[in-house]
């Protein structure tokens, strides 16, 4: 059986979720000034897997791992000011993964 549970997650630039095998992001919204996933999962899913995702404010540069990433969602916060642009990262590899998190740190 299945059913929808919320996640959320502080706004960052990578966030990071435990979410079980076979997990479909419905939406992706803020929520009292969060991140906030609505992710079908089935119910008797015991194996999670990571799941990383980048975020990119609008006008900010987006890295060369783009065809790596998939679109999901557009966010806004502070009543529209901050607009944040959400993409899943395709792959689990630690390598891109950790070059994304360098990439991010050295345009802060």
């Amino acid at each position: 059986m299945k059913t929808i549970y919320k996640y959320t997650a502080p706004i960052t630039d990578l966030i990071t979720l435990e979410l079980p095998l076979g997990s479909k992001i419905l939406s992706i919204q803020n929520q009292k000034e969060q991140f906030t996933f609505w992710v079908e999962v089935e119910l008797d899913e015991k194996e999670v897997l990571e799941h990383h995702f980048v975020v990119y404010g609008t006008g900010h540069p987006i890295n060369d791992h783009a065809v790596q990433l998939k679109y999901l969602a557009t966010v806004q916060f502070n009543a529209g000011m901050l607009v944040f642009h959400v993409y899943g990262i395709l792959s689990n590899d630690r390598a891109l993964i950790d070059t994304i998190k360098g990439e991010r740190r050295e345009n802060e």
